[in-house]
This record gives structure tokens, C-alpha cells and sequence, in this order.
């Protein structure tokens, strides 16, 4: 499948609910919010996954979902996510490449690569919510924050040449990281490098990056 932006296997723009399905050895390529499933979600994804195939793009590309506004749940991404080549590449990761929503017990075991740009990791490239209004998420509010990531594991090689690249969330404002685990090798020789998430406002609580 050839896009250009809100490309997706099954939809550019979901406000639905998709549920149990499989894609193996797809092939997507668009521009803006690429992803193997879904371009931009604004609904539910649930109970899905991705086997084999790329994802690539060069902005807000994910291997599940490119831009992700609602849930994205028990959830696998075995695509290889890839950034295409330019300075302006942005926002890639294993299971979504950006998160305004709630990803929750998903798994990214693709690789993802980028030569250059930012923002880039293993589950999203950057997890935040974009209410100016919204409060910073502690410890004590992290579970209910409405925009958050939990139960998320990476185990996907991350190689990188962008501007935050990490393991698990390239960078994460206001939003909430929960039970999230990186296990796949971080590659790269840009600034702000993590195996966890280079982050600013977003709480810790039940963090663990495995390096």
C-alpha cells in the first residue's frame, strides 16, 4: 500500500472500533501518519497485530498506528518501522509513532530505524498530551492520566541517527509511563540517547528500562 498522508493496511482514519485482526508482510508507505494498520486513530484498537513487512514514512509513522488520539490495547507490532530519509524526519515508533491517547499492554518486536531527524523509539516517538491546559502527571495521578502508556514492552533494535532516540519513548510530555520495559539494544551516536525515554513532565512511577 502507497500513501501519502493517513496511510494505513486497514484505514487511514479510524474512529471506530477495529478488533482481532492480522496482518503479515505488509508493505505501507506514505509521508504523514503512516501506519501498518492504521494511519490516525481515533478510536479503539484492540487485540491486534502486525507480523513481518515494513512500515516506512517520514512523519508520525508506527508500526500499528501513525498518529494515535484513542486505545490501542493488547496489541503486537512485528513490522520493521522505518523513518525515510530527510533532516524533517519526526515522530517514528515500534507500535505508534505519536501518542496523544492510551497504548496499553502492546509489544513492539520490529526494528525501527532512522538515519535522521527526531523523536524516536521503540513503543512511540513521542507520548504527550496536547491540552496547554494540562496539569504535569506525578506518581500519584500517573494511572489515570489520559494520555499514558503502560504495560508496554520493546524488544525491537532501535538504530538511530535522530535527536531523541530511546528504547521506549523518544519524549514524553504531560503524559504517564507505567510498567514499561525496554529489552532491545538502542544504536545511535545522536544527542539525548536513553534505554528508557528521554523525557520532561511524565511520571516514573513502575518504570524500568533493562539495558
Amino acid at each position: 500500500l502507497t500513501g501519502s498522508g493517513f496511510a494505513g493496511g486497514l484505514a487511514g482514519i479510524s474512529n471506530g472500533t477495529i478488533s482481532g485482526v492480522t496482518a503479515e508482510g505488509l508493505t505501507v508507505t506514505g509521508n504523514n501518519s503512516v501506519g501498518g494498520l492504521i494511519g490516525q486513530n481515533s478510536g479503539t484498537l484492540t487485540a491486534a497485530s502486525t507480523a513481518g513487512g515494513s512500515v516506512s514514512g517520514s512523519s508520525t509513522v508506527g508500526g500499528l498506528v501513525g498518529a494515535n488520539y484513542g486505545a490501542v490495547t493488547d496489541s503486537e507490532n512485528g513490522a520493521d518501522v522505518i523513518g525515510t530519509a530527510g533532516t524533517a524526519v519526526s515522530m517514528v515508533g515500534g507500535v505508534a509513532g505519536s501518542n496523544s491517547g492510551i497504548l496499553a499492554d502492546v509489544l513492539n518486536t520490529g526494528a525501527v530505524t532512522v538515519e535522521n531527524g527526531t523523536l524516536v523509539g521503540g513503543i512511540a516517538g513521542f507520548n504527550y498530551n496536547p491540552d496547554p491546559e494540562a496539569e504535569a502527571v506525578t506518581a500519584e495521578t500517573a494511572a489515570a492520566a489520559p494520555v499514558r502508556i503502560e504495560n508496554a514492552l520493546n524488544l525491537g533494535t532501535v538504530t538511530s541517527g535522530a535527536d531523541y532516540t530511546a528504547g521506549l519513548v523518544g519524549r514524553s510530555e504531560t503524559a504517564a509511563l507505567l510498567k514499561a520495559y525496554n529489552a532491545g539494544a538502542v544504536v545511535s551516536a545522536a544527542e539525548h540517547i536513553s534505554a528508557g525515554s528521554t523525557e520532561e513532565n511524565t511520571a516514573w512511577a513502575s518504570y524500568t528500562a533493562l539495558t
